[in-house]
């Protein structure tokens, strides 16, 4: 199932002299969970991207679930590197925040 909100666009922020940076309220009531929880994931260089924690899981477990289709289906024969490219491509680096 895809993420419930699709945001798209860019917003150039600053991060002040504490490493924050502001949201406008729309796009930050866009990226959080019910229970306030957002997470924030470097997948790109020179940028961050915000999920609700709930569409990340559900990313990350869909890509899981191809590579474990593909692995038992033979699909992947030979092409271990791919597969740990594969699996480094999912276990970008993220965190769960609360945003204030």
């Amino acid at each position: 199932m895809p993420p419930q909100t699709f945001i798209t666009g860019e917003v150039r922020r600053t991060v002040d002299e504490r490493f924050r940076v502001s949201l406008p309220a729309e796009m930050a009531e866009a990226v959080t969970d019910d229970n306030g929880q957002t997470i924030i994931s470097k997948e790109r260089f020179g940028c961050v991207s915000l999920w609700r924690a709930a569409d990340w899981q559900q990313r990350i477990d869909a890509g899981v679930a191809l590579i474990h289709q593909k692995i038992e289906a033979g699909r992947m024969e030979n092409r271990y590197g791919e597969v740990q490219r594969l699996g480094r491509l999912l276990s970008t680096r993220h965190q769960t925040v609360r945003l204030a």
